[in-house]
């Protein structure tokens, strides 16, 4: 029997939240811990073949069971088959819930049929891909490709058909992507061009031709002069009679002699206006006289004549003019609102089924009816398009058609047969006893340095060899100083290889499942590995790595012995230490499933192995097992190996 973590989920207050959809057949638990500071309410459904909440398939493991603030609970063991789902809720935020599952590996192998690798293999466990069907198994460390097609035997003779069985009905069609992304913003408009140069001006226009001056008129005769009369005294000005009627126009007389101006009366007062009399005929004009002599140059500017007519457009320039001076920059756009995101909750079998409270904005579910995903904008959902699940299931194999005749004749090798379904669970065997170094991890009782029983000092470097393996046994760490294995200081995302129960983020400690950590060494493992407290980042040690050691070379001859002196009274210096004889050989080790090459072995290398856990050694050409025999004596302890790197600058100080 093996147990693993089939799942784990913090889901938010009051959210029916899809904790695992099962691809197998296990017993399985779920425990609950409450990280918050009040006490939760917790509910867990056990839907069969994929069912909802709702559904009558339905059992309720636990409803409303409250679990105390820092406190943990885990429920009854209860089987649960492939496509069965376990949902969970909580009154708030602060549960979290993990599955875990026993399966069986009591005289049978796990088999896993997918496109990608399992998960958490076991040593022995075989993955068949389902993209080209190619057989896999884990050695403990990467999977190792084992069956391969051989070649093609020949032909043999047609066997007679057999009936066709009924052909299996088609799995259910996946629903399709995802909503599309939303379009990119326009980039910036580019510069504008330098202006042309200006081109050359066109040519004036002709002037217009000035008309000819007409003849001059004839000098008409001078009347003569009029005598003078002498000039009378003025009268005094009467009064102004009234004005009289308007009589006929006379006719013009001739015109009288001047008389000499009389001196000017007073000026009487005005007479009343009397009527308008009738316009008098018109005179007729007189003939123009001669034109006089042309004045002297005006030293006046007079005023500018109009415009003339534009000239042609010159022909374009050819030689670019200077850049104009750039304009102003624009005022800066008001910035745009944050995009929407979604958060899928599950999936419903219609829009009816979509629930009508408990929504926040963002939460999203797909109706299986028509594939498409709805969401919600804050007060009503919203239908957001076709959006593309997981693949459906493998519709149902069809029944097996009647065997035909038998073929006198060899065919060629068929296919593999599907794998068998899973025989129920056996007891749990004994567990066995650990191959390898075991570190008792434990604290200070203060919670600020690791103690490791066996190894003197606080939070000790370890010393681990690649191709070994280790276990981590933290079954005396308390919760609140959490134990994990990291690549540095800092780093949360990568988990370390060939190591199985390390949380590089959240650490592990008595109470986990496993509370053990099993690390084999790889043989491309880096040259120091951290160990830390998850709480506390000065509580840091270092995992040193090394290949594995040679033998220690002979020890040097004995120098010679000096004469025997006179007897001292007093004892003399102990003589130094001869030299220390040159160092044997390094062999070369290797752990894989297949022999190194033997063009490139060398006398006395090693080779373990990992398909049938043996050791051979390369001796007269050939790789030969090592028979297993009695322990020699340990030998000396070889010299510490220096580490180039400062632990310090190694762990980012």
């Amino acid at each position: 029997m093996a147990v693993k973590r089939l799942a784990l989920a913090n889901p938010s207050a009051n959210t029916d939240t899809l904790l695992y959809s099962s691809t197998g057949s296990y017993v399985v638990s779920v425990i609950i811990a409450n990280k918050g500071v009040i006490d939760s309410k917790a509910s867990i459904y056990h839907a069969v073949n994929g069912g909802l909440i709702t559904t009558n398939t339905t059992a309720t493991i636990v409803k409303n069971l409250t679990i105390s603030q820092g406190q943990s609970f885990e429920t009854f063991r209860f089987a649960l088959n492939n496509n069965d789902v376990i949902w969970v809720n909580s009154d708030t935020p602060n549960l979290s819930f993990m599955l875990t599952g026993v399966y069986d590996t009591t005289a049978s192998t796990f088999v896993s049929y997918k496109a990608t690798a399992p998960d958490t293999p076991s040593i022995g466990d075989i993955w068949i891909k389902s993209t080209n069907n190619a057989v896999s198994f884990w050695n403990g460390t990467i999977w190792v490709d084992s069956i391969t097609a051989g070649p093609t035997g020949p032909t043999g003779a047609a066997g007679a058909s057999g009936v066709n069985g009924p052909t299996g009905a088609t799995g259910p069609t996946g629903p399709s992507g995802g909503p599309t992304g939303p379009t990119g913003t326009t980039g910036a408009t580019g510069p504008t061009g330098p202006t042309g140069a200006t081109g050359p001006t066109g040519q004036a226009g002709s002037a217009s031709a000035t008309g000819a001056t007409g003849p001059t008129g004839a000098t008409g005769p001078t009347g003569t002069p009029g005598s003078a009369s002498a000039t009378g005294a003025t009268g005094p000005t009467g009064p102004t009679g009234p004005t009289g009627p308007t009589g006929s126009e006379g006719i013009q007389g001739a015109p009288g002699n001047l008389g000499p101006t009389g001196a000017t009366g007073p000026t009487g007062p005005t007479g009343a206006t009397g009527p308008t009399g009738q316009a008098g005929a018109a005179s007729a004009t007189g003939a123009t006289g001669p034109t006089g002599p042309t004045g002297a140059a005006s030293t006046v500017t007079g005023p500018t004549g109009s415009t003339g007519p534009t000239g042609a457009t010159g022909a374009a320039s050819t030689v670019t003019g200077p850049t104009g001076a750039t304009g102003p920059t624009g005022p800066t756009g008001a910035t745009g609102q944050d995009g929407t995101s979604i958060n899928l909750k599950g999936t419903v079998a219609a829009v009816e089924n979509l629930p009508a409270s408990g929504n926040t904005n963002g939460d999203a579910y797909l109706v299986t009816a028509t594939g498409n995903i709805w969401i919600w904008s804050g007060s009503a959902w919203t239908d957001g398009g076709p959006f593309r699940g997981p693949t459906g299931a493998t519709g149902p194999t069809g029944a097996t058609g009647p065997t035909g005749a038998a073929s006198t004749v060899t065919g060629p090798t068929g296919a593999t047969g599907p794998t068998g379904a899973t025989g129920p669970t056996g007891a749990q065997g004994p567990t066995g006893a650990r191959n390898g170094t075991t570190f008792k991890i434990t604290n200070n009782g203060a919670g600020t340095q690791f103690l490791v029983e066996g190894i003197p000092g606080d939070t000790p470097t370890l010393d681990v060899v690649r191709g070994e393996t280790y276990y981590f046994d933290l079954s005396s760490v308390p919760i609140t100083d959490s134990f994990t294995i990291r690549f540095n200081l800092t780093d949360t995302a990568n988990p370390i290889p060939g190591m199985v129960g390390n949380n590089v983020s959240t650490g592990a400690y008595a109470g986990s499942n496993p509370n053990i950590i099993t690390y084999t060494v790889p043989l491309d493992a880096p040259a120091n590995l951290v160990y830390r407290s998850v709480q506390d980042a000065t509580q840091v040690g270092v995992i040193a790595i090394y290949d594995k050691r040679g033998p220690t070379g002979p020890t040097g001859p004995q120098g010679v012995t000096g004469p025997t002196g006179a007897a001292s009274t007093v004892a003399g210096p102990t003589g130094p230490t001869g030299p220390t004889g040159p160092t044997g050989p390094v062999g070369q080790f290797t752990a894989s499933p297949s022999a190194p090459p033997t063009e490139l072995a060398e006398p006395g290398d090693a080779w373990f192995n990992t398909q049938n856990a043996k050791t051979y050694v390369f001796f007269n050409s050939a790789w030969v097992e090592v028979a297993s025999g009695n322990s020699g004596p340990t030998g000396p302890q070889g010299q510490a190996g220096s580490l180039a790197l400062s632990t310090m600058w190694w762990l980012g100080a």
